[in-house]
């Protein structure tokens, strides 16, 4: 696995916690 695909990855994981915690807070 090459850096990109893992940073990539990492974006993705972070982009989809931080939408799951707008969606329990209900900005």
């Amino acid at each position: 696995m090459s850096e990109e695909s893992l940073r990539e990855i990492i974006g993705l994981a972070k982009k989809s916690k931080w939408i799951q915690v707008k969606k329990f807070i209900k900005f």
